[in-house]
């Protein structure tokens, strides 16, 4: 944001050699070699200048060296953007030049110095070089007294602050910004321009999985008050809207109880921007229009809102006792002012406003304020007021053929299914809407909109309405002029599957719908899926469970397999169940006929029926030997085929065949294919791989069953990178790690230490937890080598380990080996947050003066951002060492050696060793750990102590990881 009143040119001051320079490259455009070369010739006369110069850090000594620099970066810059940024390589020479522009005592010039380097900030190489002069350019300009240098700066690190971290932990920059903010005697323009830097690093510490750092602490103290200050400059509204950000983002990552109070503030202004004002009279102005509502400054309110106003619904998910508790203390004025908001944003919709971007509004503030009425505890008017609202705004964009009506639609419904969700009142929307769906549904043609009409009648459904909206949605998958797309008609069927098993107590009526579900349209089309699949186990269920419906809805499938455009779903089913209970409908067709049906099918269905076609004849041999010769005909027929299943399957049955009829006992097949036994659960589960992230893996973990010496390996592999990890008379398991930061590679070799061969091997790696944000995943996971083992030989896996964040060394990954005739080995890896412990770097090496101040100024357990862990008790091995000296050397060589902490020489305290390592994670980031470490040569007591940045368990996970070594 530039000042007005700062002339960046004009027609005293223009850079004539720019405008020719933009002239030459526009009318060369037809060329693009002209166009190269009139470039390159350019690049060598502004690189012969930069060479010529005086590389002086400052520019105040030559304004006309000033205004050189200042036209050919300016070229630099259009030649780099002309370019598509093709030319990045071609232009790096000048970075001495950029940055000495950007120190320079004139606006213009200086104004161009950042816009370079802004530009080219997001390119590592660059950054790098540029990084550390930069941040001395920016503190002076921060400090300065030029406004306008201070508004130059503040756009900078918004930008800056996307690309480079270290930024985001500059202690001394980040205090210069929060000055502008603390300061009364800020200008405006500066205000909102530090809301907005202040906004970006917040954002970007998410962005790069930062710890909050400096940042959160200087937003937890005291300026938070001076945004909550802002608040009050009504009349202001640009400066409202910046600060709204930045408490948004407090109020969700750091503490929300603080900005309860701010909530009645927020109602009024919110309520003051939605009063409807009339336009002032003027020549331009027309006296009966009304002023639009300003809907950047409603979102961003509505924003902070949400996060800090918790709906009864939502409730059961808030782990802050204290934030719930105040929030149901919450005004009654407040509650019913921003009730009103509620009403007047209704009412806003029934405003006529002429112009696309009026109408625009209304529906952004209509949309914003509905979902946010379900947290307010709507009466049942209210929410009936709304509902009705969207509805009608749903059935008007109906008939808009722009492409914004479907967007429009689409929003209304998101935010219809919102609105119930966290109101939990539906019953308008049943009652008196439920039509308006249907009808919408019918002309609806594109598939995302016609999803979400789906999931909100299916929110809708209950015991009283599930018949009505069953048929209707039946009649619309199976009309084939609404639904082409077969992947819609199978999510469409699942849902209808579901309301029908939720709330149908008539057997016949679900196993009808079910059926007519599973035939697909009326062309006879149906595809074979997962969700079909479920249908199908269903069925399946009900019907082996219910003797009543296995000869009744045996005679219905047969009616459908005998129609010729029957589809595969129905030829699946039809041939399992009337193989199941073939001899119920005997007399009304013959086993023989069956077998002719079933074989009229088995030449136009996928290999997947195939396979159960091959079953069912079985079954029906079972019933009637006399088929025997077409059924062994038919199974020699398939000895040849291509699929390896249905050849597997058609010789076994052969052979069962054969067996039988040399014996004359056909008790073998009898016996295999009995009638399918009573279902115990009360459901089909889905597949396996369906449900795979509902499996609850902690307790999967708790469960193992460790093998007797697993605390032996675990302590070597805390101590040692290399080594066995197993060893007994039979197999033998060796490992290696290798540590980069936050990555743990880690490959086992198992051997065979026995005479004969190992066969079946496997191995599993389990981690505590694999969903809800996991401390840690294993990734690259390459499995055994080998399967069977030789004597003396090896399978190598490999695997990683990454740590996103810390945690307990008691929650570290295991490891299970299986092999065939031997018990499954079962071990807890010694692998935790302390394995990415690195020394603090060769610049960094600290003193034992620096170690205290350190210490000290992270503070003790329970204070934001920090944590201590300590322990107190008595070991035997100090009273078995000879001596203070050898002692301190064991000690050291633990921490050092085998922690990776760097240790702090120390001549004042003799009984004591001290130790600093930075502890790396992915997504929480690195953090410094202080470790001291105090003893008592006569009695063995020991006093262990650990400090670090991580509010968390990391303290508490380096001691044990040490005590456990010591």
């Amino acid at each position: 944001m530039v000042n007005q009143n700062v002339r960046i040119g004009s027609s005293n001051n223009s850079m004539t050699g720019l405008n020719f320079f933009i002239a030459d490259l526009r009318n060369s455009q037809e060329s693009k070699s002209e166009q190269d070369k009139r470039i390159n010739s350019e690049l060598i006369k502004i690189k012969t200048f930069f060479d010529s110069t005086n590389t002086s850090l400052s520019v105040k000594s030559n304004n006309n060296q000033g205004y050189n620099l200042k036209k050919n970066i300016s070229k630099l810059i259009y030649i780099y953007i002309t370019s598509n940024t093709s030319k990045l390589d071609d232009i790096k020479f000048g970075l001495k030049q950029f940055l000495q522009l950007s120190k320079s005592n004139k606006y213009s010039e200086k104004f161009i110095g950042y816009l370079i380097i802004s530009l080219l900030y997001q390119y590592e190489t660059i950054r790098e070089k540029l990084m550390e002069l930069m941040k001395f350019t920016i503190i002076n300009d921060l400090n300065s007294s030029n406004e306008h240098f201070n508004s130059l700066a503040l756009t900078f690190i918004g930008i800056a602050s996307n690309f480079d971290p270290q930024l985001l932990n500059d202690d001394t920059i980040i205090e210069c910004v929060f000055r502008f903010i603390a300061n009364p005697r800020t200008v405006n323009c500066l205000k909102q321009k530090t809301c907005l830097a202040i906004n970006c690093m917040c954002l970007n510490i998410k962005k790069f999985n930062l710890a909050s750092g400096e940042l959160h602490n200087i937003l937890n103290e005291t300026n938070i008050q001076h945004f909550f200050n802002l608040l009050n400059d009504e009349g202001n509204p640009s400066i409202i809207l910046t600060a709204l950000p930045v408490l948004e983002y407090y109020s969700k990552n750091i503490d929300p109880i603080k900005c309860l109070r701010i909530i009645p503030h927020l109602t009024k202004i919110l309520l003051d921007c939605l009063t409807i004002r009339k336009q002032r009279s003027s020549s331009t102005a027309n006296p009966s229009e009304f002023i639009l509502p300003n809907p950047w400054l409603i979102t961003n309110i509505i924003n902070v809102l949400n996060v800090l106003i918790i709906s009864n619904n939502e409730s059961i998910k808030v782990t802050n006792l204290d934030h719930l508790n105040q929030l149901n203390n919450l005004n009654d004025e407040t509650l019913g002012k921003l009730r009103i908001c509620v009403t007047k944003a209704i009412d806003l919709n029934t405003r006529d406003f002429k112009t696309p971007f009026g109408k625009l509004i209304q529906n952004i503030i209509l949309f914003k304020l509905i979902k946010f009425a379900g947290k307010l505890n709507p009466s049942d008017e209210s929410i009936e007021n709304s509902i009705t609202a969207l509805c009608s705004l749903l059935v008007n964009d109906g008939g808009n053929t722009n492409g914004n009506g479907t967007n429009m639609k689409y929003l209304t419904l998101d935010c219809l299914i919102e609105l119930t969700n966290t109101s939990g009142k539906i019953d308008c929307l049943r009652q008196k809407n439920l039509y308006v769906l249907f009808n919408v549904l019918k002309m609806e043609r594109d598939i995302s909109i016609i999803k979400k009409i789906v999931e909100l009648i299916y929110i809708c459904t209950d015991a009283s309405n599930m018949k009505l909206i069953v048929n209707q949605l039946l009649k619309y998958i199976l009309n084939a002029n609404c639904v082409a797309d077969q992947n819609l008609k199978s999510d469409i069927s699942i849902k209808i599957s579901k309301m029908m098993e939720k709330y149908n107590q008539d057997e016949d009526l679900y196993m009808n719908v079910s059926l007519k579900l599973l035939s697909g349209s009326v062309s006879g089309g149906g595809m074979m899926n997962k969700n079909n699949d479920l249908i199908i186990q269903r069925l399946i269920q009900i019907i082996v469970n219910n003797e009543h419906l296995q000869k009744k809805f045996s005679l219905i499938l047969l009616e459908y397999l005998n129609k010729m455009n029957s589809n595969e779903n129905i030829i699946q089913l039809s041939c399992f169940i009337i193989g199941e209970f073939a001899d119920l409908i005997e007399q009304k067709i013959s086993i023989g006929d069956l077998f002719n049906l079933f074989t009229t099918k088995y030449f136009s269905v996928s290999n997947v029926t195939k396979a159960v076609i091959l079953t069912s004849i079985i079954k029906l041999y079972k019933f009637d030997h006399s088929i025997g010769s077409v059924v062994i005909k038919f199974y020699q027929l398939e000895l040849n085929s291509l699929d390896i299943e249905l050849q597997t399957r058609s010789y076994e049955y052969l052979k069962m065949i054969q067996i039988c009829k040399l014996s004359g006992n056909y008790e073998l097949i009898e016996t295999l294919f009995s009638r399918m036994p009573i279902y115990k659960g009360t459901k089909v589960e889905p597949p396996k791989e369906l449900i795979s992230n509902e499996i609850e893996m902690s307790k999967y973990y708790t469960d193992q069953k460790l093998s007797n010496t697993w605390e032996d390996s675990f302590k070597r592999m805390l101590i040692h990178k290399q080594g066995v990890m197993y060893q007994n008379t039979r197999i033998k398991i060796i490992y290696r790690m290798n540590v980069e930061e936050y990555t743990i590679g880690v490959s086992i070799s198992i051997i065979n230490q026995t005479e004969g061969v190992l066969n079946g091997l496997s191995s599993e790696i389990i981690p505590f937890k694999i969903r809800d944000n996991p401390e840690y995943v294993i990734g690259n996971n390459s499995g055994v080598s080998r399967l069977s083992l030789q004597k003396n030989e090896r399978s190598n896996q490999t695997f990683d380990i990454i740590i996103r964040k810390p945690f307990d060394i008691e929650e570290s990954p295991i490891l299970r080996v299986c092999c065939n005739g031997m018990e499954d080995i079962v071990l807890k890896l010694g692998i935790g947050i302390v394995h990415t412990i690195l020394p603090v770097r060769e610049e960094d090496v600290v003193g034992f003066a620096d170690f205290i101040r350190r210490w000290q100024m992270l503070p003790p357990e329970g204070y934001y951002n920090a944590s201590e862990t300590q322990y107190s008790g008595k070991l035997n091995q100090l009273l078995g060492a000879q001596g203070q000296e050898e002692l301190v050397g064991y000690l050291q060589s633990v921490l050092q050696g085998k922690f990776g902490f760097q240790m702090i020489t120390n001549n004042s305290v003799s009984n004591t060793v001290f130790g600093i390592g930075v502890v790396h994670s992915k997504t929480d980031g690195n953090f410094s750990c202080l470790i001291k470490l105090m003893f008592d040569m006569e009695t063995g007591n020991v006093n262990l102590s650990c400090k670090s940045e991580h509010r968390g368990t990391l303290s508490k996970s380096i001691v044990d990881s040490v005590l456990t070594v010591i």
